[in-house]
């Protein structure tokens, strides 16, 4: 199974100290079957958006399909402890 991350950044070693504590299913290292849902979990601030809307960045359009991740069905995975981290694979 493909999994993807969303990130701004390169992650080369999972720190669940860094993960936030107060998501969906806790503190954990979040990972989604859907590409494009990780590329926007990447830029996940609603706030964010509506800047970019409003200042036409983007299109009516690409706002919605940006917050439909952000408030719509999301298909993660939770990994929550290190143990269930070491059975991940970077390809």
């Amino acid at each position: 199974m493909i999994l993807y991350h969303g990130s701004n950044t390169t992650i080369n070693d999972i720190d669940l100290n860094k993960c936030h504590l107060y998501k969906d299913f806790g503190q954990a290292f979040y990972l989604t079957e859907d590409k494009a849902q990780a590329s926007v979990i990447a830029n996940d601030r609603v706030g964010m958006q509506i800047r970019n809307f409003r200042m036409g960045f983007i299109d009516m359009k690409e706002f919605m399909r940006r917050l439909h991740y952000m408030k719509g069905i999301t298909y993660q995975w939770a990994f929550c402890t290190e143990k269930a981290i070491k059975y991940l694979e970077r390809i």
